[in-house]
């Protein structure tokens, strides 16, 4: 069996807004919009992969809440992997276009309007269509 990937992304708070970034061009699933993160290396937590990740990609600096939801499955070439989805809010800078094509400020009503990756798509009708959302807070 090929090693299992675990994927650390985050749900990034500025008030009420949700930070989304888009895949480049020449990325796999090039053009799609996700919630911003990466792969973890070994021998690193997830909030050390999130953090470095988001600061390598987007220049800005957050603060790792919770776990939100965690989903696994199979990627197309048949690998294992394991996305942990955590709850975040911004500290400094803006974000930038380091590590991908686009990045907006979006509210959780304006999802629709976005093609997501479908893993991201997912959690979307999980999280934001089963019940109430508090911004920066998921009950």
């Amino acid at each position: 069996m090929k090693n299992q990937i675990e994927v650390a992304a985050g749900l990034i708070w500025k008030e009420s807004q949700i930070l989304i970034t888009q895949r480049r061009p020449d990325d796999s699933f090039g053009g799609l919009w996700e919630f911003p993160g990466g792969k973890r290396k070994p021998n690193e937590t997830l909030t050390d992969c999130l953090i470095r990740e988001i600061k390598e990609e987007l220049e800005i600096e957050i603060v790792v809440g919770e776990l939100i939801i965690q989903v696994s499955h199979l990627c197309p070439e048949g690998v294992p992997m394991t996305l942990f989805l955590f709850n975040c809010q911004m500290l400094a800078g803006k974000p930038q276009t380091i590590g991908c094509a686009d990045w907006r400020w979006i509210g959780v009503d304006e999802f629709k309007f976005y093609h997501f990756i479908d893993l991201d798509q997912q959690i979307i009708q999980k999280l934001f269509t089963t019940r109430p959302l508090i911004p920066g807070h998921l009950n």
